[in-house]
């Protein structure tokens, strides 16, 4: 899949057929893109203070679907088949993997979704809530507010977690009961709203479970500075000796908290965020595959494609957009991604 298809969602509903059930909580949509695209079902569930959408289809392509006049929320992704992106202000991405979910506080009106099917098939849920109806459910439990700490007084983008985390079966559970509800107007309007409230909460105690010996919050704050630093950075990042010594820290506790934070190396961080880089630059920008390699901190065509390939399974060429300058004189690069010596 070389190109990610981009739209805007007054473009997806617009173009979609939609049927309302009776009593107006559901409503359902069905948007068929162009044939090598595919198409998606979403089912929208009103509920209290928030909008649960299931998102389901057969997709041969990315998706990426930029929001317009986004309004502030709060929102739980649960992914089910494929993976998806939040695209937020300053570029700042986060993923969901399969069986994975999340909590996301977007703040910004500028908020992209990335749809990524597997096997050809993709499946999700998001629930989003009004950030003060959400605040009016966690304030008065002692268990729940300090779970959000770091998100709901900051006002800007973010996740409960780092790296999102495996969902609970008991989860999955309530959402095939919200999706097969049995009932039509009234009851059903009861049904759901009993069944959303009944999801939050086993989300919550689900969470805590997850954040049994989270890092102390100066460590914490140090690690997502180096998180960002690398993210500012990570096309010429010092060494690790050098890194920790910028932030006060040594080498060996900078490697053990950034790998239990973030659930990977430092190294790995910085690679896998020049390779999404690059893919990000060589799909929506015009510069030359050499440009955008050495923008991102390679200079080795060799280790650049072979990395590439590993990561993707595509070749920089082959996810250069239509129209875009190709590839000539990219192997004339020189250094390698492990130049950068973490």
């Amino acid at each position: 899949m070389p190109d990610s298809y981009r739209l805007h969602d007054f473009e997806l509903f617009g173009h979609a057929t939609t049927a309302a059930e009776p009593g107006g909580t559901v409503r359902r949509h069905h948007w068929q893109g162009p044939a090598a695209v595919g198409a998606l079902r979403f089912t929208e569930y009103d509920l209290p203070g928030g909008l649960l959408t299931e998102l389901e289809g057969s997709l041969q392509q990315t998706v990426e679907l930029q929001l317009v006049d986004h309004q502030p929320c709060i929102g739980m992704v649960v992914q089910l088949a494929g993976h998806s992106e939040s695209v937020m202000e300053k570029g700042r991405r986060f993923r969901v993997e399969a069986q994975q979910d999340n909590l996301l506080y977007e703040p910004s009106p500028d908020v992209r979704h990335v749809f990524q099917p597997a096997a050809g098939g993709y499946h999700a849920v998001h629930l989003r809530f009004e950030p003060t109806y959400f605040t009016s459910l966690v304030q008065d439990n002692a268990e729940w507010l300090p779970l959000y700490e770091h998100i709901l007084p900051q006002q800007r983008p973010g996740t409960l977690f780092d790296v999102a985390r495996p969902s609970s079966p008991q989860v999955l559970e309530l959402l095939g009961q919200l999706r097969n509800c049995p009932y039509s107007g009234t009851l059903q309007r009861l049904y759901l709203e009993a069944r959303f409230l009944d999801l939050f909460v086993a989300q919550q105690q689900h969470y805590l479970t997850l954040r049994v010996a989270p890092a102390r919050r100066r460590e914490r704050d140090l690690l997502l500075a180096v998180r960002d630093y690398l993210d500012e950075h990570y096309a010429n990042p010092p060494g690790l000796h050098d890194l920790a010594r910028l932030f006060g820290t040594n080498d060996f506790l900078l490697k053990k908290g950034f790998r239990e934070l973030f659930d990977t190396t430092v190294f790995g961080y910085v690679a896998e965020k020049r390779l999404t880089e690059a893919r990000a630059l060589l799909t929506h920008s015009d510069a030359a595959v050499q440009d955008v390699a050495a923008r991102v901190g390679f200079s080795n065509a060799a280790h650049f494609a072979t990395a590439f390939k590993r990561r993707f399974g595509l070749t920089p060429q082959q996810v250069r957009r239509p129209g875009s300058p190709g590839g000539a004189g990219w192997l004339g690069l020189n250094a390698a991604l492990t130049s950068c010596q973490l």
